[in-house]
């Protein structure tokens, strides 16, 4: 089940956040090369934090807010017979 969802989020995080973090940043001008054009180190501007935070949000909520995990919890948490 979790190769599903991490593949399923892989082929929505990777073409949302590669391309904010590698297009008009850093490059070759701030001594930035191979891989590091694609990280979060290669962000030049701020705004663009913002969709690293939209994407977090959204691969972090949905587990969490399912009915499923939300039930089965508070049962754990309250102990009710």
């Amino acid at each position: 089940m979790m190769i599903i969802l991490f593949g399923v989020s892989l082929l929505v995080v990777w073409p949302v956040l590669l391309p904010i973090n590698a297009v008009n940043q850093r490059g070759a001008a701030g001594d930035v090369q191979g891989l590091d054009l694609l990280s979060i180190s290669n962000v030049n501007s701020p705004n663009r934090y913002w969709a690293h935070v939209i994407v977090a949000i959204a691969f972090i909520c949905p587990p969490l807010l399912s009915k499923t995990q939300l039930t089965g919890s508070f049962y754990v948490l309250y102990d009710f017979p």
